[in-house]
């Protein structure tokens, strides 16, 4: 992540390496943050007080003026303070963002990268959640809607579980799963519910997984 962080923030710039190579955002952190956003309205909406979790600030009144400064470079909306990464940019950030020191600097844009990749990861269960129902009944169109109802409703469940699991948990999941994958409880849960779903007389399913490392079935 942070490769690639270091030559999004500084292709269109010069700007000094050593704002782009620390790696002390903390998965203690990310958990925090991740229940902040979480408990919000809007997950997407990044606010000051966010920044003052993550570390980058000590006080709301250096955050206001931070959070002010990234709406100015488009780095946050205006409207509704939805992060734009790709407007992230090392030298346009340490020449209007001088209130905070180098290291916090690089707190700053080590956050917005991994809040990208977790935004990336919601929207991917988003979509599986939405889809899920027209898979069942192109699966199962016998079964009566009542039926399928409740098998939404547990999937449903179950991908929401997923989608509020912590940064930390996952990292735990990856490292002490008996899977070739690392894949969570939850996400091994959906795999079989919809391996199940899938099932048709004379055909057999391969789980593969999609972009965003979510299990999805072809028929071989």
């Amino acid at each position: 992540m942070f490769a690639k962080a270091f030559h999004r923030a500084t292709h269109s710039g010069s700007v000094e390496a050593w704002a782009f190579h620390d790696d002390g955002f903390s998965e203690a952190t990310k958990d925090k943050v991740f229940i902040y956003q979480t408990s919000a309205q809007d997950i997407k909406a990044i606010p000051l007080h966010t920044l003052v979790i993550c570390g980058i600030c000590d006080e709301n009144r250096t955050a206001t003026e931070i959070h002010r400064q990234l709406i100015d470079i488009e780095i946050l909306s205006r409207e509704t303070d939805h992060l734009n990464a790709a407007s992230i940019n090392g030298a346009a950030m340490a020449r209007k963002i001088v209130l905070i020191t180098r290291h916090k600097l690089s707190l700053l844009v080590n956050f917005l990268f991994w809040w990208e990749e977790e935004m990336v990861r919601w929207e991917n269960l988003e979509a599986r959640k939405e889809s899920y129902a027209q898979q069942l009944e192109e699966a199962h169109p016998e079964e009566s809607a009542e039926e399928r109802v409740g098998k939404v409703d547990d999937a449903v469940r179950i991908i929401e579980g997923m989608q509020r699991e912590l940064p930390s948990q996952r990292q735990q999941s990856k490292e002490t799963s008996l899977n070739t994958t690392g894949g969570s409880r939850r996400q091994w849960e959906l795999m079989e519910m919809e391996r199940r779903v899938a099932e048709r007389e004379g055909s057999s399913e391969e789980a593969i997984e999609d972009e965003g490392g979510l299990p999805v079935y072809t028929h071989v």
